[in-house]
């Protein structure tokens, strides 16, 4: 049995605020947050497809990681972030995802122009891992392609719904939504 990822969305967006899936011109760029990795996915620019960029280091011995992901957004000409929150399975916020909220913050103060979409990413990195490993990847390949086959995943899903996909879910609870 394949894992689904949540549909439930919460939109941080300082234009296109009223619609948050609208649609957008230019590339967008998915994040996977992790303490250790961060993991980097790219959409096409009709914004149809998402694919794995790269994972960037994170954490104490590794220069700031916005730096990296700025880097990105310049170079493919990135319109908008996808940023997906580790909600609990039961809707909460635990710890993982309140510290991807805190980097959502970060990504806010560095890149106040983009659009900012916060993804319910409840079992993505299953869902990047099964996806792995049915691709037949030597088992040395997939920790290296974890993060980022991730985030591929996390946009994909925001693409789908952006597309017409199935109805979006409320934002998990006592989670802020603006309109």
């Amino acid at each position: 049995m394949r894992p689904t990822i949540s549909a439930s969305l919460v939109t941080v967006s300082h234009r296109n605020s009223c619609d948050p899936v609208a649609p957008m011109s230019g590339r967008l760029i998915g994040i996977d947050f992790g303490t250790a990795r961060i993991g980097l996915a790219l959409s096409d620019e009709l914004g149809l497809l998402a694919r794995p960029l790269e994972t960037v280091p994170a954490g104490i011995s590794h220069p700031d990681p916005l730096d990296r992901i700025a880097r990105a957004i310049s170079h493919h000409g990135v319109a908008a972030i996808v940023l997906g929150v580790p909600y609990l399975l039961d809707g909460r916020s635990g710890e993982a995802a309140n510290r991807a909220l805190t980097f959502a913050g970060a990504l806010r103060q560095r890149f106040p122009n983009l659009p900012l979409h916060l993804v319910d990413e409840r079992l993505s990195t299953v869902e990047a891992r099964q996806q792995l490993q049915r691709s037949n990847r030597p088992q040395s390949e997939i920790p290296s392609l974890l993060d980022q086959t991730a985030a591929a995943a996390i946009l994909q899903d925001y693409l789908n719904h952006a597309a017409g996909g199935p109805p979006l879910l409320p934002p998990p609870p006592d989670e802020p939504q603006q309109r």
